[in-house]
């Protein structure tokens, strides 16, 4: 492998390092968050939640770890990816999307559901704890997803 393809690989590989890092920290937030109440969360469950300062940190951490893994999968790693592969990555990242679901790496729709929850993060999540709720119940039913691209990127990139 020549020093190109080397630097290719590293760059690849710190990529999904951040990206796997913000999974398993999210992982672990939801892990303690399950421990005090059941999901999906009731707005009961919620407000219990958050009375106690641990429990609104342990809520914070989810959503923003969860727009942090999906801000790095989709600006560096998606991208590393099809650069490491020998493809470019100044397409339109709607092909590079479809391309990665042609190799069976995600799905498109599920992508962007999963890019529409971090939307909901990045332009309405101060709305206050309704959609705080919605936002920590969602992103645990889509954790799976997460974890599937991260896996399947791994696998199709050599990784182990």
């Amino acid at each position: 492998m020549g020093d190109s393809a080397d630097l290719l690989k590293v760059r690849l590989m710190d990529a999904y390092a951040e990206a796997e890092q913000h999974l398993l920290r999210l992982e672990d937030a939801l892990d303690y968050l399950s421990q005090k109440q059941s999901f999906p969360l009731s707005v009961d469950d919620f407000e219990t939640l958050i009375q106690d300062r641990i429990g609104l940190a342990f809520v914070d951490q989810v959503i923003y770890r969860f727009s942090k893994v999906q801000d790095t999968m989709g600006a560096k790693l998606l991208k590393a990816f099809v650069v490491y592969q020998g493809e470019s990555s100044a397409r339109p990242f709607r092909d590079i999307l479809n391309d990665l679901e042609k190799q069976g790496i995600l799905s498109v729709d599920i992508w962007f559901a999963l890019r529409e929850l971090r939307n909901i993060i990045a332009h309405d999540y101060s709305r206050g704890n309704e959609t705080a709720l919605f936002l920590v119940n969602h992103i645990a039913e889509r954790i799976p997803d997460v974890t599937n691209i991260l896996l399947q990127l791994k696998t199709a990139a050599g990784f182990s």
